[in-house]
């Protein structure tokens, strides 16, 4: 099915990689590194992780494990029996199980299966489009993107030579839409928002970005990123996807791997118009929208289908997270330290310690955190876990600071 000089199996396997992402070996890490050009910024992006992969795996065992953005409250107990009963057909290629998921999803928005693909996670969509842009696209132009970005579509591009570049947030760590529509150019490929952010957490005002997409999706393409689009106030409204029907050069991504609590499962999906999903999809191992991908399992398939009609267990997971994030903004602003308000399931707060001396200190005590660096400043990046993880997180981050 793949063509050019990516093959089927190269493709799982690097999409498997990207997706693992700090679990990562050490040698997979410098296999990742040799493919990436020297000097592009995705490889320093890729070093730094690397280097952050390294303290993680010295310590595996954790009590509290708040580094990933899982949502620890999923999958719901509905979606949880739909799997086990699609476990006695396990056998059997699930080769309409995808089409229906499909509709009900595509359904949702006013759209049809034409405007959507399926894939294990939107990292393997978000890979795709990556592929399709550094090799229909002979790599032609530079990826706009926020910076510090969600990097695994640009890190994507540059393993086939494609580079990009990060626009700096604004002081609100914010996407700059306004400096960001003023890097496109004709040559430009893609425009990548996350909304709401990651590592920031952060959204933009939804009709601010309305009219963003509007006028530069008719330069080039604009693909919103909205993995976390089920945190904010009223999705539906926030949602870039309403674009989609009216026509516009618009790409929507969504996963199950946060609200719905699907991460070891793999499922998202990507909405967008007919003629460049047809293109993606020569990229991607989906192989029709009409039936099942090899990528996906006829469990997965199961328990999005009870997952995404299941309102109240949502509600519920969001409700939570909520509490938590308001029980850790009292931690920090109890040890005066300042955080970025999240509309997500995780919160970014500047440390006043290097980051790699904070996570080390955290990872010995059991609670498992990610760092950043950027705009001169070491961050950390807290998941929302349960709330006797939540518990332990303040205890060690209190006697780590204190």
């Amino acid at each position: 099915m793949m063509k050019h000089h990516i093959s089927r199996r190269n493709w799982l396997r690097n999409g498997a990689m990207l997706s693992a992402g700090l679990g990562l070996l050490p040698s997979q890490w410098e296999a990742l590194l040799a493919k990436t050009p020297q000097g592009s910024k995705s490889r320093l992006q890729l070093s730094q992780l690397a280097e952050e992969a390294k303290i993680i795996n010295d310590f595996p065992k954790l009590k509290a494990r708040l580094l990933a953005n899982e949502n620890p409250f999923g999958p719901s107990q509905k979606a949880k029996d739909e799997m086990v009963k699609a476990m006695d057909i396990g056998y059997q290629y699930s080769f309409f199980g995808a089409g229906e998921l499909s509709d009900l999803i595509a359904g949702s928005f006013g759209l049809t299966k034409d405007n959507i693909l399926l894939g294990a996670g939107s990292t393997e969509l978000l890979t795709s489009v990556a592929y399709y842009l550094a090799i229909a696209g002979k790599n032609k132009g530079k990826i706009i993107c926020a910076d510090p970005p969600y990097d695994w579509l640009m890190i994507s591009a540059a393993e086939h030579g494609m580079d990009w570049e990060g626009v700096p947030v604004t002081k609100e760590n914010k996407h700059n839409l306004d400096a960001m529509a003023a890097k496109v150019t004709e040559d430009t490929p893609l425009v990548y928002i996350c909304n709401p952010a990651n590592p920031n957490g952060t959204v933009v005002d939804t009709d601010q970005l309305t009219s963003f997409c509007k006028e530069v999706s008719k330069k080039t393409t604009v693909l919103v990123d909205e993995a976390y689009i089920d945190y904010v106030d009223d999705p539906g409204k926030q949602s870039m996807a309403s674009l989609i029907k009216e026509g516009y050069n618009i790409l929507v991504a969504r996963t199950f791997s946060k609200v719905h609590g699907f991460a070891g499962i793999r499922m998202g999906y990507i909405l967008g118009q007919q003629e460049l999903l047809d293109k993606i999809m020569k990229y991607s191992s989906t192989i029709s929208k009409q039936f099942s991908t090899s990528s996906l399992s006829g469990l997965a398939i199961a328990g999005a289908m009870s997952s995404y009609q299941d309102k109240a267990f949502i509600q519920s997971c969001v409700d939570k997270t909520n509490e938590g994030k308001a029980f850790v903004y009292k931690v920090l602003e109890e040890m005066d330290y300042e955080y970025v308000p999240s509309s997500t399931n995780f919160i970014l707060f500047p440390l006043r310690m290097h980051g790699d001396q904070f996570q080390k200190a955290m990872f010995e005590k059991g609670i498992g955190v990610r760092k950043w660096k950027f705009a001169k400043q070491h961050w950390c990046r807290v998941s929302i876990g349960k709330m006797e993880e939540l518990e332990l997180f303040a205890e060690a981050f209190k006697e780590v600071v204190g």
